[in-house]
This record gives structure tokens, sequence and C-alpha cells, in this order.
């Protein structure tokens, strides 16, 4: 019998310290890079492991566009996501998370795009539309942003980068992102 109640208490404590434990670490705040003094942190919620700068900043990098494909050989004109490939430059001027959970450098960073951005973006909305309807599934071009708001959250049990564009110029400049490998994949 004191057996069988030693098992239980023991079970018990290691259960209530694996719950002490994961609350703590779950809590603990996120330890950022360097990053520009433009940024302020505004808001932040370790339990969500959610992080929101106010700006604003700009940087340079490469636009990504991935479009869902009508056919093998032909772009719906959907877009699944849009994102931005930053520069080095401009990631030294951001906050990466390098301690705490889901640690990760900002590879990139996702944004929406109006229409009227779309086709300022891409020389008119003919253009536009003949891009996002054509045959390329990723449709790439260099940068300058400014954004105002710029956040580090988890999606998916990773590491997710977003920013609120306030503007947004093509450039012409081919040395703005050098592309070494770009994931496009979802969760």
């Amino acid at each position: 019998m004191r057996l069988t109640n030693l098992k239980h208490l023991s079970l018990y404590l290691i259960v209530l310290f694996n719950i002490f434990a994961f609350q703590s670490h779950a809590s603990e705040p996120a330890i950022f890079s360097k990053y520009s003094k433009a940024l302020i942190l505004v808001e932040q919620n370790p339990e969500l492991y959610r992080y929101r700068f106010n700006g604003p900043i700009t940087i340079r990098g490469l636009l990504v566009i991935q479009l869902d494909m009508a056919s093998p050989a032909q772009a719906s004109g959907d877009i699944i996501d849009i994102r931005i490939i930053p520069t080095r430059l401009a990631r030294n001027k951001l906050p990466a998370v390098i301690n705490g959970r889901y640690t990760s450098a900002i590879e990139a960073i996702f944004i929406r795009l109006s229409a009227p951005q779309l086709d300022e973006l891409f020389a008119g909305k003919e253009n536009w539309q003949r891009l996002s309807h054509g045959t390329e599934r990723l449709i790439k071009q260099p940068v300058e942003v400014t954004f105002n708001d710029f956040s580090a959250s988890v999606e998916c049990d990773s590491r997710t980068y977003t920013a609120t564009i306030n503007t947004i110029a093509a450039i012409t400049d081919k040395r703005v992102a050098a592309l070494s490998k770009l994931d496009i994949s979802g969760c």
C-alpha cells in the first residue's frame, strides 16, 4: 500500500514540475538582436510569443509574390502570399528573436498589398493583370519599403515576421537582394 502511494506521489510531483517548468519557460520574454532605434517595442505577449514594434523604418529587399496556378502553365491571378526577402543591411535594422522560444533569423517578412499598390508597383493595372495571369508561379521585384508596424509571432510552430507597408517602390539596383534559397512552403 505504501509503495503505491509513493508511486502516485512521485508521478504527481513529476507532472506538477513539468507544468511549472513549461509555464515559466513559456512566459519568458524573447531576446532580440540589435536593431534600429527607429523601431520601438510597443506590445509584447510572451505567453503567445507575439511582439509588435512601431517605426517608421525603410528597408530594401526582394519582393516575392507567390501565385496560385490555375493549371501547370497558367497562373490564376490569386495570390497565395507576399513576402519581402530583406537585404543583409536591412536585416541588421530589424529585431530578430535570438533567444527564447522559437528563435529565428529574419529570412522573410510577410506583407499584404492592396490592388492599387500592386497596380502602381507593376506600372499599371494592365501590366499587373498580365503578370498575375502569366506562366510564372513567382513574381520577383527588388523594392524599397517603409513600414510603421513590424511584428514577430508564431504560426504553425515557426517564428514568423510580418509588417504593415506604408509605402513601396520598385527599384532597379540588381544588387539589392541576393537570393540564395527561397522556401515557399506553408505550414
